[in-house]
């Protein structure tokens, strides 16, 4: 940490500083291009995820990803990712086990573990307007089919925009809680992207630098590693803050204090305290 004056916290007025007006400004616009080049990297690895390869609401997406652009002009590559993270378990791409709601609803009306799986996949407010819109015509109808079809109809529908800014809330406050966490992250990130040591006349696409750190033998992930990347790089930094205030809290707890000292004259002099 550096004042503005580019002299480190605590040294004296007279020291001679590290860092000029110039070179700390300069520090600053390449890393802040760095993190923008991040994020858009992050966005551009989103489009080509197999989540975007599933039919998908288009107004439910341009959303999604308007709001991830804004976050990767603003270089906050975190809440990008945490954007799209909430957009990708929105529309249910990730499996999940079948909830007693789900089972009792295939017990109500029968229908193959196909389609059961396939809702499993949906989200929660996909699932629950299923249940409630979902009417049996006829016992000669194709039941499964008729089920898959409702959930594919429902799935097509725009999720309400509040659940998904409400889940990319939870998400950002998970992966970076406080200050020093999404500067942690941050690092850590950028350090995966190779994208570090950019320079202040950076102007190459995100796609680019990434390429170019590939040629050098450092693999460039996609989607599905960064996303993981970040999680377990969050998880690590949990643990960290998890230790540091256990340290805090045995520095100041409280010590016995040690027995009164007895002066030369009485009679238990050298004997141990009492318990």
């Amino acid at each position: 940490h550096a004042v503005p004056s580019g002299r480190p916290l605590g040294e004296p007025p007279g020291a001679q500083p590290l860092f000029g007006e110039g070179d700390l400004r300069s520090v600053r616009r390449g890393r802040r291009r760095a993190l923008e080049s991040a994020a858009r990297y992050v966005v551009g690895e989103f489009r080509e995820s197999p989540c975007m390869m599933q039919p998908l609401e288009p107004l439910g997406v341009k959303a999604a990803f308007v709001a991830a652009d804004g976050h990767a002009q603003a270089a906050d590559p975190i809440a990008a990712i945490a954007e799209l993270a909430a957009f990708e378990r929105g529309v249910g791409f990730q499996s999940a086990a079948p909830s007693m709601a789900l089972l009792k609803f295939q017990e109500k009306v029968p229908f193959n573990d196909k389609t059961l799986s396939y809702l499993a996949s949906c989200p929660q407010w996909v699932q629950q307007k299923v249940f409630r819109v979902f009417r049996l015509r006829s016992r000669d109808e194709d039941i499964s089919y008729e089920v898959y079809k409702t959930a594919r109809w429902v799935r097509w529908q725009v999720e309400p925009e509040e659940l998904r800014t409400a889940r990319a809330q939870q998400i950002r406050r998970f992966l970076a809680p406080d200050g020093v966490s999404t500067h942690r992250l941050e690092d850590a990130l950028l350090a995966r992207l190779s994208l570090r040591h950019l320079s202040d006349d950076h102007t190459s696409p995100a796609s680019d630098s990434v390429a170019a750190a590939a040629a050098g033998g450092v693999a460039a992930p996609n989607w599905d590693e960064l996303r993981r990347f970040v999680w377990a790089a969050a998880r690590e930094r949990q643990a960290e803050r998890k230790a540091e205030v256990a340290a805090r809290t045995a520095a100041h707890a409280p010590t016995s204090a040690p027995p009164p000292s007895e002066g030369p004259g009485d009679a238990h002099a050298g004997a141990p305290p009492e318990p």
